[in-house]
């Protein structure tokens, strides 16, 4: 849900819409992600004026993750902490973000993928109604247990300068 309304045109208060911002991607879907596309992430968010103390997340596949870990900028100690490479096989911290595997980014077609950089501010959540669970027997399923649960939430993009969109492609 909240992968998805990053990227997805943004409610306002008046009803209508406001797309994604183009200065705000990075990428063509031609090239995976190499140091410069991250660096090009980090220049938008200087460009926004996001103070560099804001903490920041990557999110990206487990492709990307691959092909980061085949960058010296990544892997040598020169650059990064090795104890945090050989404690969690890859750079938890690297160029002011903190990475996240997700195998649930958006694929808009075969070898694409959009990977995210964000702050906490970009996206906002709401949640109405929390989680409800009901558990009772179910006589059409011979009075065997059922158990049933919902929720109600949404989450919007809500500052756009806070996000950047990073259109690789999903391959080495």
């Amino acid at each position: 849900m909240i992968i998805a309304s990053a990227t997805a045109d943004a409610l306002n208060g008046d009803a209508t819409t406001t797309a994604f911002g183009a200065g705000q991607t990075i990428g063509d879907y031609t090239t995976p992600i190499s140091f410069d596309f991250v660096t090009a992430a980090q220049e938008i968010f200087m460009q926004n004026d996001i103070d560099p103390s804001v903490p920041k997340v990557a999110v990206v596949g487990p492709t990307q993750v691959r092909k980061l870990m085949q960058l010296t900028e990544q892997t040598s100690s020169d650059y990064v902490s090795a104890q945090a490479l050989q404690n969690y096989g890859i750079v938890a911290n690297w160029l002011g973000f903190t990475w996240i595997n997700s195998t649930r980014l958006l694929l808009p077609d075969t070898d694409q993928i959009d990977c995210l950089f964000m702050t906490r501010r970009a996206i906002g959540m709401n949640i109405p109604k929390n989680i409800t669970a009901k558990v009772a027997e179910d006589p059409s399923i011979s009075f065997a247990w059922r158990l049933y649960c919902f929720t109600v939430m949404g989450a919007v993009r809500v500052e756009d300068k806070q996000i950047v969109r990073g259109k690789f492609a999903d391959t080495l």
